[in-house]
């Protein structure tokens, strides 16, 4: 077999060497270490056979093309390397937006049919709803710029939803100054008290922020009027463009007007509420009547109770002003002029 020129040897290794360098299931650190040794190689072999100017002419030749071939492979691998990685941290921001926005039992049905129209239907019995209404912002959004007003609102429905995943609610939705949660979080493991007490919970804890914040923005007017119901709701979503999980129902709409029916600074829970909570913590809550509530439309009536923690040693207060992470921003209100 005739000896092979130093020419076809070049163009061999030229070869063999884009070949590996171009394969993607090999990881690109072994590339950089590849092509490392393989430069080491050559600046060895001109070295030593630096007299044979064939030799020492193919080798730089063969390096310099090298050093072409493998400078577009590298940016090439890094601009996959780079986009792959956005892709996955945009999978992982989508993901982590759609978990809060579908209870953890709908998400995962949705995104095992995320390709078919389907309708992702629940019904609950002694579920337990909150509607929470910023008493006084009409007013308050009237004397300040509208970018104090939004900035406000984001930073207080932020607080929100913290103390939503503390308490072991679900934030349903908002819908300008209301906010609405839901006891229910995991389907698999209910209990219908302890949702209820969740809930109520949560509605002081609203309250005491929203006092925080009033003294802060040096808004006296601003308050939070909640309302509690435990009922039969029926919640789910329909399609796959719009993705919203809503809750419906005769008892959504008791909810609502417990809330309506209430006063400022307190928390107003229907009859049926008050019997659930007094049945399993009797001595943890003071139940004041308030009012009979009727709903005609459903020619139905229930009692409406304002509800109170009872003090004890184990009651302390909610929250402490230096935790808040948007006290500086509202800070900044009270040198802010009125209108």
């Amino acid at each position: 077999m005739p000896e092979k020129s130093v020419e076809l040897q070049a163009a061999e290794g030229i070869l063999l060497i884009c070949f590996f360098c171009s394969l993607s299931i090999i990881k690109i650190k072994y590339k950089v270490y590849f092509n490392l040794c393989l430069f080491i190689a050559q600046l060895l072999i001109v070295l030593i056979h630096y007299k044979d100017g064939a030799i020492a002419y193919y080798t730089i030749f063969q390096s310099c093309m090298m050093f072409i071939v493998q400078y577009h492979l590298f940016f090439q691998d890094l601009g996959t390397f780079n986009n792959k990685r956005s892709l996955e941290l945009k999978k992982l921001q989508t993901q982590n937006l759609v978990k809060y926005l579908l209870p953890t039992h709908i998400l995962k049905q949705f995104l095992s049919n995320s390709n078919q129209r389907m309708v992702l239907v629940d019904q609950f019995e002694e579920a337990t709803l909150l509607f929470a209404d910023i008493a006084g912002f009409t007013e308050y959004s009237s004397r300040v710029e509208p970018e104090q007003v939004v900035n406000m609102l984001r930073n207080l429905f932020t607080e929100f939803d913290k103390i939503c995943l503390t308490q072991n609610a679900y934030k349903l939705y908002t819908i300008g100054d209301c906010y609405v949660a839901f006891g229910i979080v995991d389907v698999t493991q209910r209990n219908p008290a302890q949702e209820a007490k969740n809930v109520v919970e949560l509605g002081f804890k609203m309250i005491e922020i929203i006092r925080q914040v009033r003294s802060i923005i040096q808004f006296d007017g601003l308050d939070m009027r909640i309302g509690i119901h435990t009922g039969k709701v029926i919640g789910g979503i329909l399609g796959t463009e719009i993705v919203r999980y809503d809750v419906y129902g005769a008892d959504v709409m008791i909810s609502n007007k417990m809330e309506s029916n209430g006063e400022r600074g307190k928390v107003q829970v229907s009859e049926e509420t008050k019997q659930l909570l007094e049945q399993s913590y009797p001595d943890q809550f003071l139940f004041t009547f308030n009012k009979e509530v009727e709903f005609k439309s459903i020619s139905r009536k229930t009692q409406g109770y304002f509800i109170d923690p009872i003090k004890n040693d184990s009651n302390q207060d909610f929250h402490d002003m230096n935790h808040f992470q948007f006290v500086n921003d509202l800070e900044q209100y009270q040198n802010t002029p009125q209108k």
